[in-house]
């Protein structure tokens, strides 16, 4: 297993520099984005689509990306922002999913990556858009997402409770913030403690700034719980 610090380059070093506040992304300054399409000789179904260099082999095992996704309900069709997206490990998924996803990261390269492995899935799924945003904002619009997801990123945000507002304008009225962080307990890939937020920490910054607390999942994870919260 590797260890914590690979761990957060290969998610994405993004992640690590991210903060909160600012303007929107809808400022042209503070945003770049890009559509990318999939191609029709993209693998076929039973291949390896989400094989990579960047990400442990064993991550599949511990992370069960497909529970977390569910955690949207039917995602075809819905556009999820997936902040801190790093080298795409959520954002190809929620795209094979069906889901229309924002890629957004403050790192070039790996925003490059993300559309270089968005060429090889297949047409009819989801589309995958790349953003580039500074670190003061989550870089998503007013009322533009259906969904956000947030990994392994939260402790990471000094400001949490503007980052988590400017999260909630982004949202449209009904629209899911889905958190996974690490739990205390020591594992292969829990952080340092300095680098440790508690799950209640996070629904009390999350109520705070008005969103409703949906569930707190402890049990699906072995190493990380998932924080279901949305805007009503």
């Amino acid at each position: 297993m590797i260890g914590f610090q690979q761990f957060l380059v290969i998610m994405g070093m993004g992640v690590v520099l991210m903060s909160c506040g600012g303007e929107t992304a809808k400022n042209d300054e503070s945003s770049q984005k890009k559509e990318v399409v999939g191609t029709e000789s993209a693998p076929v179904a039973g291949e390896d689509l989400f094989s990579d260099e960047f990400e442990d082999p064993d991550r599949d095992s511990w992370q069960k990306p497909g529970e977390v996704i569910k955690k949207f309900g039917d995602a075809h069709g819905k556009k999820i922002a997936d902040i801190g997206a790093g080298a795409g490990y959520f954002t190809l998924r929620l795209a094979a999913a069906g889901a229309n996803v924002i890629a957004i990261d403050i790192d070039d390269n790996f925003l490059q990556h993300i559309e270089e492995e968005a060429t090889k899935l297949p047409t009819h799924v989801g589309s995958i858009e790349t953003r580039k945003t500074v670190p003061e904002t989550p870089g998503i619009a007013l009322n533009e997402a259906d969904g956000v997801l947030i990994v392994n990123t939260a402790s990471f945000l000094p400001e949490r409770k503007k980052y988590f507002s400017e999260i909630m304008g982004g949202l449209k009225e009904g629209g899911q913030l889905v958190i996974v962080d690490f739990k205390p307990e020591r594992s292969p890939v829990t952080p340092p403690d300095n680098l440790w937020i508690s799950s209640q920490k996070l629904v009390n910054e999350l109520k705070t700034v008005g969103f409703t607390i949906k569930e707190v999942d402890a049990k699906t994870l072995p190493y990380q719980y998932i924080i279901i919260a949305t805007k009503r």
